[in-house]
């Protein structure tokens, strides 16, 4: 009896200790206006959509934004590089990821798109900014 009380009581401790840690990492991302980084467990796995997960580490600076919530039928996360050292190499990872997709892929400033999801991506204060966008409203 005494043997499955313990395992009991550390599995409720563990599971408490679970969810204070998500609810503290969602916490901090919130007030950091939900930027966080791969380290971020919790944010990272959650709010991170597989597209911008995938795409390539073209610098070791970057940061991710993103609620990971999909409200209304609108989702929308990004990856934010900066500190990048060779601009055509850069460009080059890039096209060979985003030639496999089957869904828009726009370069340039941005703007209000229709499509059901695309990428987006753009150069902002020397840094490059990709950003996906899911629209499941009214599809």
């Amino acid at each position: 009896m005494k043997k499955g009380y313990w395992i009991s009581l550390f599995l409720l401790i563990l599971f408490f200790t679970f969810v204070f840690l998500a609810l503290n990492d969602i916490k901090n991302t919130k007030e950091r206006g939900y930027i966080y980084t791969k380290y971020d467990i919790f944010s990272y796995y959650f709010n991170t959509s597989s597209m911008i997960k995938s795409v390539p580490r073209i610098s070791n600076d970057y940061f991710f934004t993103g609620d990971g919530i999909i409200d209304r039928g609108f989702r929308e996360g990004s990856v934010t590089f900066c500190s990048i050292n060779d601009w055509n190499k850069t460009y080059q990872q890039l096209r060979e990821y985003t030639d496999k997709l089957d869904f828009p892929v726009y370069y340039g400033n941005p703007k209000l798109r229709n499509d059901a999801q695309y990428l987006q991506i753009y150069k902002y204060d020397n840094c490059l900014y990709i950003s996906y966008s899911e629209n499941y409203a009214g599809y």
